[in-house]
């Protein structure tokens, strides 16, 4: 249900967002137009609605309380809602033209997304994307709350109520090392996995989340050597007979076959499940309701089967 507001009350909001924006009120004046008498009531208004001073007392720069802060914070977020309706009507009135906007560690756009992008252009080819890549399932978080995306496709580990989560697939971690060499094996032993030199993952990214949680539930600590911010760059090193890495398994291509041995390690780790993160409540534009739909015009994803080559049964999750 809307609460009844005064008519008003966005121009209070303006009065207020532009004295903290410009620093003062003489500013102020001058960007909306108005006398400090105004601006001033606008404040006073806001003020007296919710029972709480909105600045702090005193003279010079003029600084917010908590409260403050606050109503400060949720002002930009409302008129970016309301600077987005005008575009989204315009787009839903053409249908399939317009912007989408998608948070996703590079792996995901690298190598998950291009399939959708491209059936999703031949079915609406007015439709544009902006692929923001992020290294932490936190700076999804951050920019989907800001509103700087319209969604994220991450692994769905310890995602806040306040977002909704649509699964997508499942991918496992593989493991992939030189076709020759010293570290060119075909078996994941445990015994193995505790003296190879690893090109791993940045600290914070899902995979590195995922392996460390799952490795040290088995008492198992990686020798890392390099840290690699991409799967194609781990790609790299792992072709130069560096080391070995683990990539999700979706990332494995039919090139990587040919270069590298593929070693499976379910049941030895998880598979994780991706999905679509939104914020909760938060109106999606009709070109991306479409495109979400083509993305859930797919099978869950199929990890490789299961070979450890441990030589011996074993309960990881003990």
């Amino acid at each position: 249900m809307i609460p009844e507001l005064s008519g008003d009350y966005v121009q209070w909001l303006r009065g207020f967002y532009y004295t903290v924006k410009t620093g003062s009120l003489t500013a102020a004046t001058e960007i909306m137009h108005r006398n400090q008498s105004a601006i001033t009531y606008q404040i006073q208004s806001l003020e007296n609605m919710y029972g709480v001073p909105l600045f702090m007392k005193g003279k010079g720069k003029r600084e917010l309380t908590e409260e403050g802060k606050f109503l400060y914070t949720k002002t930009i977020e409302l008129f970016s809602e309301i600077d987005s309706i005008r575009p989204e009507i315009n787009q839903a009135s053409r249908g399939t033209v317009g912007e989408i906007k998608i948070a996703a560690s590079n792996s995901i756009l690298e190598y998950y997304l291009p399939e959708y992008v491209a059936r999703f252009r031949e079915r609406c080819p007015g439709a544009s994307f902006i692929l923001e890549g992020v290294t932490e399932l936190q700076t999804a978080l951050q920019m989907l709350a800001s509103r700087q995306v319209d969604f994220g496709i991450v692994f769905l580990r310890n995602i806040p109520d306040y977002f909704e989560t649509t699964p997508l697939f499942s991918s496992g971690i593989v493991l992939i090392t030189p076709k020759t060499g010293p570290y060119a094996f075909t078996e994941a032993r445990l015994e193995y996995l505790m003296d190879i030199p690893f090109i791993t993952p940045r600290h914070g990214s899902s995979v590195d989340v995922d392996l460390r949680a799952q490795l040290t539930r088995m008492g198992l600590e990686l020798h890392r050597e390099i840290l690699s911010a991409s799967t194609s760059g781990a790609k790299q090193f792992v072709g130069q007979g560096l080391g070995v890495a683990f990539i999700r398994a979706f990332a494995i291509d039919e090139e990587d076959r040919d270069q590298f041995n593929i070693v499976p390690l379910e049941p030895l780790l998880k598979p994780m499940d991706y999905g679509i993160v939104q914020r909760r409540g938060m109106a999606m534009s009709t070109l991306c309701e479409e495109f979400l739909r083509c993305l859930g015009e797919t099978d869950a994803y199929e990890s490789p089967p299961a070979s450890i080559g441990s030589g011996e049964d074993r309960d990881y999750d003990s």
